[in-house]
């Protein structure tokens, strides 16, 4: 009798300490599509390599995607809310703006948004995190139907290397001088970029860092020009299997 109290004890213990042990949670990750619409949103020399193959490696799934293109679109400017980067319509002038196709779906709600994000000026993981982090917001904001956010980076220098010689210094004035532009993306960026994406895990992911297959021949600050479309071949790769 004995025996089979302890017997019984024993059990109902077992099965406390069942009870009490949390049930493994599932791993949170933004929504993986298909999706209806999806905007590109960056900066002008993300344009250059939409337009010399991205859009049309696409294939069949061009009709779901749009693209916005600003003219020194840094983070900061896509961070407010008035900034011209988010202008209605086309712009001209130096500020531009650059509206394509629209999605055939939904072009005025899209449920997708890659983003380009770019700046020589943010040089410490925590300015970045701060600029992202209002972008994020400004873009949900803006586009409140949007179920997932890609952060990229610029296209990167081949090996992210250097492409200029004398590697020029990072810092200020250097957004809008081409002479100290390059596309080599330091460490703080990267690790910015994992931060913002843990801190929204349902809403925001990072693309794989892509890199150019060769510097262009002539250097012009980020401008790929005949590596445009070498470079972006692989990024269309990437997404015609995100659909």
């Amino acid at each position: 009798m004995a025996r089979n109290v302890s017997l019984i004890l024993a059990s109902v213990a077992f099965a406390a300490v069942i009870a009490q042990t949390p049930a493994p949670r599932k791993a949170v990750r933004p929504p993986s599509g298909p999706f209806t619409c999806t905007e590109m949103i960056g900066l002008l020399s993300t344009g250059e390599w939409w337009d010399a193959g991205f859009y049309d490696g696409l294939g069949d799934l061009k009709t779901r995607w749009q693209g916005r293109f600003s003219h020194y679109g840094y983070t900061y400017e896509y961070a407010k809310p008035d900034s011209y980067t988010w202008s209605p319509a086309n712009v001209g002038g130096v500020n531009n703006v650059r509206l394509t196709v629209p999605c055939a779906k939904n072009a005025d709600a899209p449920d997708r948004v890659v983003y380009q994000a770019w700046s020589w000026e943010l040089t410490s993981e925590k300015a970045w995190v701060d600029s992202l982090e209002a972008t994020v917001a400004t873009i949900r904001a803006k586009l409140p139907t949007v179920k997932r956010i890609d952060l990229m980076t610029i296209i990167r220098c081949p090996a992210n290397g250097w492409c200029h010689p004398d590697k020029p210094p990072l810092g200020a004035d250097t957004d809008h001088d081409a002479k100290k532009q390059d596309c080599h993306v330091p460490e703080y960026v990267d690790s910015a970029l994992a931060r913002v994406a843990a801190n929204h895990p349902d809403l925001v992911s990072v693309t794989p860092k892509f890199e150019a297959v060769s510097c262009a021949v002539k250097i012009d600050g980020i401008h790929l020009h005949e590596q445009n479309g070498p470079a972006a071949a692989p990024i269309a790769q990437y997404y015609k299997g995100m659909p």
